[in-house]
């Protein structure tokens, strides 16, 4: 079946209108006007909804932005405009002297920005999306070169180390050691710290107020300490099951595996480990982070994050990844079950002078709710991310025991820290 149309009209305000109807509108109405008859087509042939043929069309013109922004962000911005050290540490960590490696960095970036052009130039074929899920993977164990993924040891408290000047200062001003804890949590929950008469509580008794009270006990234990209590918490557990959205979810969570933001493994029974410090990062902000490891037979994914309280914003933000590119507001509350919820919100990206908000439209939105099981004596945790159009994302769903520890600011794993802190909420 063929439809044939014909329309002409004649633009307003002079040449200046002329110039935006041939270059701009003109072209985007003739396209829109073949899409709809297109989709009318459909209909008729195949018996394929209008409203499916466009959510698909919307969903493929987002998974080919998507990745064509992605890989030109990463050729442009850490290898051609601005190299990133840590991109050149890579090729250094191969034997390559920094000169070369340099060259070579920007070089990548040339291919990736170049591949980006390709890629939406070539919308309608599989190769775009076949090479990179092939050389994803590369990237990935590539840049794992100069950061390991340690499953066990590199969550673990560490030996006392020099962490600055802040470090030093807390190290002088408070010399308690917090006294080893039981592998189970404590029934009751902590009280608030005081240090040089000033309350410390947690950031999130500080975000939930009274409700925080709603908590269950052992919820309050787990979500209730802070810095000033020179503790960390280690637990392990199995995931149930950790899935991903359909293949064309692939591309986004294998980039995001190379800053440790989501990864596309999937499994049952998956052994887990989560590491929760708490510290005060180069701005003044009490921070805990959100490490956690899952280890699949093949290889041990990673998924980290760095949480603050916004004074600014009055909410949790979560900074995702090693180097804090995406800040992410964190809606809390307790149900009726004394359980943590969250929902993820507004989400902003920064890397250097680039700061904007990132439309919720080509992001993931993630519903958590983690409990205590009195029946099993464990927490547990479902965590569920889904895009408005893509649908389902990535997920995970399973139990852990918490044990705490005592560890001061100097002991604090290096592999549990974001490689660089952003000052912007």
């Amino acid at each position: 079946m063929r439809f044939l149309t014909r329309f002409d009209y004649r633009p307003r305000w002079g040449r200046l209108g002329e110039l935006v109807d041939r270059w701009l509108f003109r072209p985007v109405f003739g396209w829109a006007t073949a899409w709809s008859f297109d989709r009318l087509r459909l209909w008729l042939e195949d018996g394929t909804p209008p409203e499916r043929s466009r959510d698909q069309a919307i969903a493929h013109a987002t998974a080919v932005a998507g990745l064509a922004g992605v890989f030109a962000y990463q050729g442009l911005v850490p290898k051609l405009w601005k190299v990133d050290e840590g991109e050149v540490a890579i090729w250094q960590g191969l034997g390559m002297p920094r000169g070369r490696a340099r060259r070579i960095v920007q070089a990548v970036g040339a291919i990736e920005a170049g591949f980006a052009v390709a890629t939406v130039a070539a919308s309608k074929k599989r190769w775009p999306f076949v090479i990179a899920l092939a050389a994803m993977p590369i990237a990935r164990d590539g840049r794992s070169q100069g950061r390991p993924v340690d499953p066990d040891q590199g969550l673990q408290p560490g030996l006392p180390r020099t962490r600055g000047r802040r470090a030093r200062r807390r190290r002088a001003g408070n010399q308690r050691r917090a006294p080893e804890r039981p592998a189970s949590a404590p029934s009751l929950p902590r009280p608030p710290t005081r240090r040089g008469g000033t309350s410390m509580t947690s950031i999130y008794r500080q975000v939930l107020g009274d409700d925080f009270d709603r908590l269950h006990p052992k919820m309050q234990w787990r979500f209730g300490f802070s810095s000033i209590e020179e503790t960390c918490q280690i637990g392990r557990g199995v995931m149930d099951e950790v899935w991903r959205g359909p293949w064309w979810t692939l591309p986004f969570l294998l980039l995001g595996s190379t800053r440790r933001v989501l990864f596309p493994s999937r499994g049952t029974r998956v052994p887990f480990t989560i590491a929760n410090y708490a510290y005060v990062d180069r701005f003044g902000r009490e921070t805990v982070t959100w490490c956690r490891r899952f280890n699949f037979p093949s290889r041990t994914r990673a998924f980290d994050a760095t949480m603050i309280r916004s004074k600014h914003r009055d909410t949790i933000v979560d900074y995702l990844g090693t180097h804090q590119h995406l800040a992410v507001d964190l809606d809390c509350w307790v149900d009726p079950d004394g359980a943590m919820c969250l929902r993820s919100g507004e989400q902003r990206f920064y890397e250097g002078p680039l700061a904007f908000r990132f439309p919720l439209l080509f992001s993931g939105v993630a519903n958590v709710r983690e409990w205590w099981d009195e029946t099993a004596e464990c927490f547990r945790i479902d965590v569920h991310v889904a895009n408005k159009l893509l649908g389902p994302l990535f997920g995970y769903r399973g139990s852990f025991t918490v044990g705490e520890h005592p560890c001061t600011a100097d002991e604090i794993p290096r592999d549990v820290l974001p490689i660089r802190e952003e000052r912007r909420e």
